[in-house]
């Protein structure tokens, strides 16, 4: 499964390279899955190298997202401001 985080500006790791392997835990997607709720992390980003605002957190758990949660400071955008701690809820499903 594949859930797509979209920044409201260019993203990059606070180090300014592209986020990877060293961010991954700092995304946390909670799902529901039959009665239970569980929370996550990918196990993969996607839809990296392009130079734009949208990344794929990609997971191997079953589970309909219902919320995206992020740490603060692994992310900054093109002014160099470091992203806050944010928890967004899925706006939609396909």
């Amino acid at each position: 499964m594949v859930v797509k985080v979209v920044w409201s500006g260019g993203v990059r790791a606070i180090n300014g390279e592209e986020l990877g392997e060293n961010e991954m835990d700092d995304f946390i997607v909670t799902l529901v899955n039959g009665s239970d709720t569980i929370q996550v992390t990918p196990f993969k980003l996607a839809d990296l190298g392009d130079n734009e605002n949208n990344i794929d957190l990609c997971l191997n758990q079953s589970g309909i997202p219902i919320l995206v949660q992020v740490n603060e400071n692994i992310a900054i955008d093109p002014n160099n401001d470091k992203n806050p701690r944010t928890e967004v809820k899925v706006l939609s499903r396909w």
